[in-house]
């Protein structure tokens, strides 16, 4: 995952791997063995004798993985389609912070755009975006909303489906209706409607809707790459784009969410992850808690990539014999 950010960076082309068969094959040898000699002849001290035991084992483990590269439609699928928007909403009701979810995976919410980091050069995010962010963690706080999944049915073939509903939960108080109302007029939704539907799109059709434009995997690690610290040189010699350069009060330049730093040589100690990419080593450093938290963040983001594909688990195979 470090190593194809760190070529996106440089614009090289990231190679994904799916995990095919697992096989694992174990051997146990014992050995145990015993001696003894006597020698005999006449005499006070002619006889002499002696004998020994030996033991001895080995264990022997030989696991083997196969990879096969993830290419045509499933790279389509898992890498490059956006994630859907009823997972997002997932991870934030299962507690991951609605601020981190949102400046990571989405582009944007009723037209109210995120930064783009993805080109060679920036593009900041809207100021009502920071605004948003912060209204939406403090209704996550305070359990303002909620999700519904309702079934429906097609007009024309009679199908059944799925809408996913928000929810504003009932019995609020006066600063949670406040919040709400804020949280409403920055969507441009109206403070009568207690009932939105999610849909996918940068901008809603109908006023009950919240449209959200998410981010594909390809698209977070892009965004993500924009923030690794490459040598100073390379940006010099154009071998790399500038990336997010953060000036503090700046709007719409956000905060770092992930700091992956280079050099020649790796370090001796504390590495929670590393990288070699054209003779300079890339990693996180392991007390830097924020920056592990979105790299295990990817893997989590990965599996909900893949969620709607269709494929053979891997094999495990253990030879007992």
């Amino acid at each position: 995952m470090l190593l194809n950010m760190v070529s996106i960076r440089y614009g090289d082309v990231p190679v994904f791997l799916d995990v095919t068969s697992i096989v694992n094959q174990y051997q146990w040898e014992g050995r145990l063995g015993l001696n003894a000699s006597y020698t005999g002849s006449s005499g006070a001290l002619g006889n002499s004798g002696g004998g020994g035991i030996e033991a001895g084992g080995a264990y022997i483990d030989r696991p083997t993985i196969s990879y096969t590269p993830i290419m045509g439609e499933k790279f389509t699928k898992s890498i490059m389609t956006p994630i859907p928007p009823v997972s997002i909403f997932y991870l934030i009701q299962s507690g991951w912070s609605v601020d981190f979810v949102m400046s990571t995976c989405v582009q944007s919410i009723n037209g109210i755009y995120n930064r783009d980091a993805r080109q060679a050069t920036v593009q900041p995010s809207d100021p009502e975006f920071d605004e948003l962010l912060n209204v939406m963690r403090d209704i996550q706080r305070d359990r303002i909303m909620d999700l519904r999944i309702r079934k429906t049915i097609k007009q024309e073939g009679g199908e059944e489906g799925q809408s996913v509903i928000i929810f504003v939960k009932p019995h609020l108080s006066i600063d949670d209706y406040a919040k709400l109302n804020e949280l409403q007029d920055l969507l441009g939704l109206p403070r009568y409607q207690r009932e939105f539907r999610l849909v996918y799109g940068s901008i809603s059709e109908k006023e009950d809707e919240v449209a959200i434009l998410t981010r594909s995997m390809l698209d977070i690690m892009s965004e993500l790459a924009a923030e690794i610290q490459v040598p100073v040189e390379h940006i010099e010699e154009d071998r790399v784009s500038t990336g997010v350069v953060y000036t503090e009060g700046a709007p719409g330049s956000g905060m770092p969410l992930i700091s992956v730093q280079s050099g020649v040589e790796k370090p001796e100690r504390d590495i929670f992850v590393s990288a070699m990419y054209n003779d300079y080593w890339y990693w996180i450093d392991e007390r830097d808690y924020r920056s592990k938290r979105v790299f295990t963040f990817l893997v989590l983001l990965f599996t909900l990539a893949q969620s709607g594909l269709e494929g053979v688990s891997p094999v495990l195979t253990i030879s007992t014999g």
